[in-house]
């Protein structure tokens, strides 16, 4: 453990970040279809998408949204496409080219190259 952690006393509630949450479907090795680990503090939308700008992730495929304590899940990936690529617009970022291709999977109009 970390020095920075503080561990979770058995009893004690944890911290309960809002939802909805938002999970990362990626790809690897062309075939193999996975859902990367993260942690609730860090699985918003706008979390999701500065870790997208980031690089973060590998081949992502697609993005679902749920919200356990509402009782739905939905496919996001097109308005997360969107919202990243007016994101990387506006903060002039050099998106990865697999974050490229799910931005134009997904039908985002990504920012000309300057």
């Amino acid at each position: 453990m970390a020095l920075d952690e503080t561990p979770h006393v058995a009893g004690t509630p944890m911290p309960d970040p809002t939802g909805p949450y938002h999970v990362v479907e990626c790809l690897f090795a062309g075939r193999l279809r996975y859902f990367r680990e993260i942690e609730l503090v860090a699985a918003s939308r706008e979390a999701l998408i500065h870790d997208l700008i980031a690089g973060e992730f590998d081949h992502p495929t697609r993005v679902i949204a749920f919200d356990v304590d509402e009782g739905w899940a939905r496919d996001v990936s097109a308005d997360v496409a969107t919202d990243l690529a007016i994101a990387a617009g506006r903060d002039h970022a050099v998106l990865t080219l697999a974050v490229r291709d799910f931005c134009e999977r997904h039908g985002a109009r990504l920012p000309q190259a300057a």
